[in-house]
Order: C-alpha cells, then sequence, then structure tokens
C-alpha cells in the first residue's frame, strides 16, 4: 500500500467510522417518536453509543492496517486486549466526568472549575504513561514500525471519540452567565 492511498484509507475508515457511530442516535431519538433524555442521560447515552461502535471499528481498523504474521498476531493480540482494557478504565473515569459535568444546571465555581482541570490533567498524564507502558512491552513483540503505525491508529482513532465527545459536552460558562462563542465578525 502507498503512503498516499494508506492515508486515504486510514482517513476514510476513521470517517466512516465517525458517521456510523453517529448514525444511530439520530435514529435512535427518531424512532422513539418521543422528546429525547437530555442532560447526563443523552450524554452517557452518546458517549457509550459512540465507544460501543468505535470499539468494535478499532479492532477491524488495527487489524487491517497491522498486516501481522501469524507469530506476531499470537503475541500482540492478547497484549493488544490488555492494553485496551487498561486505557478503558481512564476512559471510563473521563465519562463519568463528562456525565458529571452534564448533570449541572448551573456553571461551575472557581474552586470546582480548578478541581475538574486537576482531574483532566492527571487522566491525561495516566493515559500517557499507560502509552508509554505499553510501547515498551509492544517494542518487545513487534518491529518498531509496526509500534508506531499502531499508536498512530489509537491516536486517530482516539481522535475520532474526542470529536464526537466535544459535541455532547456543556461548555464551561463563566459564573451565572453560559459559555456562548464570540462574535467575531466584524
Amino acid at each position: 500500500m502507498t503512503t498516499t492511498s494508506g492515508r486515504s484509507l486510514v482517513r476514510w475508515s476513521l470517517y466512516a467510522m465517525l458517521l456510523a457511530s453517529a448514525a444511530p442516535i439520530g435514529a435512535a431519538l427518531m424512532a422513539q417518536g418521543t422528546t429525547p433524555p437530555s442532560g447526563s442521560a443523552l450524554v452517557r447515552g452518546d458517549i457509550e453509543l459512540t465507544r460501543s461502535s468505535i470499539q468494535a471499528d478499532r479492532m477491524a481498523i488495527v487489524t487491517g492496517f497491522m498486516d501481522l504474521t501469524d507469530a506476531q498476531s499470537t503475541k500482540f493480540w492478547p497484549l493488544y486486549r490488555e492494553y485496551r482494557g487498561e486505557a478503558q478504565k481512564v476512559n471510563d473515569e473521563t465519562v463519568r466526568f463528562l456525565s458529571s459535568l452534564a448533570d449541572r444546571s448551573t456553571s461551575l465555581t472557581d474552586a470546582e472549575a480548578k478541581k475538574a482541570l486537576a482531574m483532566h490533567l492527571d487522566r491525561q498524564e495516566r493515559a500517557a504513561k499507560l502509552n508509554t507502558k505499553y510501547a515498551k512491552k509492544f517494542l518487545d513483540v513487534l518491529p518498531s514500525r509496526k509500534v508506531a503505525l499502531l499508536f498512530q491508529l489509537e491516536n486517530k482513532m482516539d481522535a475520532v471519540v474526542a470529536y464526537e465527545l466535544a459535541g455532547v459536552v456543556p461548555i464551561i460558562g463563566d459564573g451565572d452567565r453560559p459559555a456562548t462563542p464570540p462574535d467575531n465578525r466584524n
């Protein structure tokens, strides 16, 4: 596969994954014929739909791009499942945090915002440490180019999840004033 066609395939696979994860949300709401849920119930539902869709697609995308030999597959897949299990624990904390934001009817206080920022940075640090830990383990069973490819794919798939989550997470406002984008029209 050439670099250009490989990039194109990744891009289209990720676009398809994004569309596939968003489509069930709208279809489920339309099929219900009722008022859609709001607040944390909607956020949790959106997040869970996105996560389950991405997880199934994640395995297929990794399989399609890694081009592993039988010997490499035997060592890689158990390690990859272990890695994803640990990554999921960090992601679960993010889901709980985002759901708690959706439950709020008022903006965060300064103290709450400071705590939320500290929690966010802590989760990012733990995710980075997890990636470092598993990169070393993957390097024990795969050539470095394949490990680099794996983490590139993981980063792209995580970006799709982050994009989806950004659409359902409320923006932190300033006091009692809701957060709104600035009007940059001149």
